[in-house]
């Protein structure tokens, strides 16, 4: 391209430019001009909040960097003034001084580093264990999302590691056998769905058939007393 084809094309992107940023302030200023009085006081208070938001988040930026910056700075001259006491040390021949100085250090960072493995390690054993009662759980069919969380949350705590280093309850049971005992507890049946009824006869466990609608209450659980609601086996009243 010539020089006046480069000007050229320069001066049209500048217009081109110009023009957008022009449509754009008018788009905004419709829209504004359209706003009820509430609407433009919302979209004030909105503006002012994000302005101060913006500027408290440059000052925590900053304050956050010159921490760091302190930190490194000041981890720096430690290890500036060990490597001179180190020397010091050498060059005065106390060379037992120095070797357990950096023993020391040494031991410093394994400890550190034997923290953050352990650490690393709990939150493993942590997932592992919330995994396994999960999957557990999943093949149990429960009322709703909110009984399945009770039911997680009432067995994780007896969860334990065993010698063989192995997940299960703390009476010895695997988590699986427990998770079925739990589901077949009568006392844990409001937390499961009730079985439908599939004809010919068949009721779902726990309730007695309703016959002519005169099956009794009598001596029923407020568990099967629900589970008969719900498959429409409570006797009618006259």
């Amino acid at each position: 391209m010539t020089p006046e084809e480069i000007a050229a094309k320069e001066a049209e992107d500048k217009r081109l430019a110009e023009e957008a940023e022009a449509a754009k302030k008018k788009e905004e200023e419709d829209a504004k001009s359209k706003m009820t009085d509430q609407e433009k006081l919302d979209a004030l208070v909105a503006a002012e909040v994000a302005a101060k938001l913006k500027d408290i988040k440059g000052k925590l930026d900053n304050s956050f960097a010159e921490r760091d910056a302190a930190l490194r700075k000041a981890e720096a001259l430690e290890k500036k003034e060990r490597d001179a006491e180190l020397k010091a040390l050498e060059d005065a021949g106390k060379f037992k001084e120095a070797f357990e100085l950096k023993l020391a250090e040494e031991q410093a960072k394994y400890a550190d580093l034997e923290s953050k493995f352990k650490s690393l390690q709990d939150t493993n054993l942590e997932i592992t264990r919330n995994t396994s009662l999960k999957d557990h759980l999943s093949g149990v069919d429960f009322r709703n999302s909110r009984a399945l969380e009770m039911a997680f949350n009432q067995i994780l705590p007896e969860i334990i590691k065993n010698d063989k280093g192995e997940w299960v309850h703390r009476s010895g049971m695997s988590i699986k056998d427990y998770v079925k005992g739990f589901a077949k507890d009568e006392a844990n049946s409001f937390l499961i769905k009730p079985k439908e009824s599939s004809g010919g006869g068949t009721t779902p466990a726990g309730t007695t058939p309703a016959g002519n609608g005169k099956t009794s209450l009598l001596g029923k659980t407020t568990a099967e007393i629900l589970a008969m609601a719900e498959a429409g086996q409570l006797p009618k009243s006259k």
